[in-house]
């Protein structure tokens, strides 16, 4: 919390005390009326004490044994009732004040009590004010580790998903260097336009939609390289990506997954990926088709990339997003919607 939000609730604070005491009827002991001079004096008064009694408190919530520390708080708020009480006594007997009534001012039990319900009523609000300031203290203190935690969080997550990537397109090239060089060099030419994206374009928290489409395409592209169907995957925009944001490499471990689990057997096409873009809202459907019997084979990588952009979705997106993955009759659907 800053210094001058805390030295804004203070002065609040003494604006509707201040306030408060011209407005209601202040009736010292034997005295109809407070002068100028003796409401100075009052608020002076006050304001030191509470400041004397305010500057304990971080002591007393330290303190484990808290009777001990409630003792300690009313032998403190005692003293200063009873030096409030001499310091009136000795303004009036020295006649810095003028004394309006026959009746002499002496030290009374009925005046202490007068000064002590004040600085009772003091305590509480000093206590109060000291209580208040330390919750939103630590709210935000909270509040600031949330954001830290979650920024340490994101950044693990997203050095997480560049080395999962490489590691399965470094495996395809490596398939395709026996079986055709020409497409294994395209392979690590494309591959490194992705790098490059992954690289030098993601380390915002947000990048172009336009971009991440165009990464898309290109990792699309790379793995059309190994495949002799060229139609087996459609990908398809619809919507307009005009200066639209959007949080970098969301959408990549479903279509990691969609390759890597797809059937290549079928007939094309066995992936189909439509990316639907509106004013407030990007919709993601991926479909693509498993063998119904390969329920228990899991390949723990592609495990790793979907708690990891389910993670990043809560954190990037809270209430933002909506994800659902079916898996029914041999058909595995991801559909992605998140409000931008």
């Amino acid at each position: 919390m800053k210094k001058r939000q805390i030295v804004l609730i203070h002065v609040l604070y003494w604006f509707y005390i201040t306030f408060q005491s011209l407005f209601l009827i202040i009736q010292p002991v034997g005295k109809d009326e407070l002068s100028a001079k003796e409401f100075s004096l009052w608020m002076l008064v006050n304001f030191v004490s509470f400041y004397l009694f305010y500057a304990t408190l971080p002591y007393f919530f330290r303190q484990k044994k808290k009777l001990i520390s409630i003792l300690i708080c009313v032998v403190i708020i005692s003293f200063i009732s009873l030096a409030k009480d001499l310091i009136f006594l000795v303004f009036y007997k020295y006649g810095i004040l003028e004394n309006n009534t026959t009746e002499p001012i002496v030290l009374s039990l009925k005046s202490y009590l007068f000064q002590l319900r004040g600085s009772v009523v003091n305590g509480i609000y000093a206590v109060f004010i000291f209580v208040l300031i330390d919750w939103i203290k630590s709210l935000k203190q909270k509040a600031e580790l949330i954001t830290q935690n979650q920024a340490s969080e994101l950044a693990l997550l997203r050095s997480q998903v560049s080395p999962h990537f490489l590691f399965n397109t470094l495996n395809n090239i490596d398939s395709l260097i026996f079986l055709d060089k020409e497409k294994a060099s395209a392979s690590v030419i494309k591959l490194s336009e992705i790098m490059r994206y992954m690289i030098y374009e993601t380390s915002d928290e947000k990048v172009l939609l336009s971009k991440e489409i165009e990464y898309l395409e290109s990792y699309i592209s790379l793995q059309r390289l190994r495949l002799k169907n060229q139609d087996y995957i459609v990908f398809k925009v619809d919507g307009s990506t005009d200066k639209k944001m959007i949080a970098p490499m969301l959408f990549i471990p479903f279509v990691e997954n969609a390759f890597k689990h797809g059937l290549k057997q079928l007939p094309s096409p066995g992936i189909i990926i439509n990316l639907k873009i509106e004013e407030n809202e990007i919709s993601f459907v991926s479909t693509n088709y498993f063998e119904k019997n390969d329920t228990n084979k899991k390949d723990r990588t592609s495990g790793i990339g979907l708690v990891n952009v389910k993670r990043r979705l809560e954190l990037i997106y809270p209430k933002k997003h909506d994800l659902e993955i079916t898996k029914e009759n041999g058909e595995y659907t991801i559909n992605l919607k998140i409000q931008l």
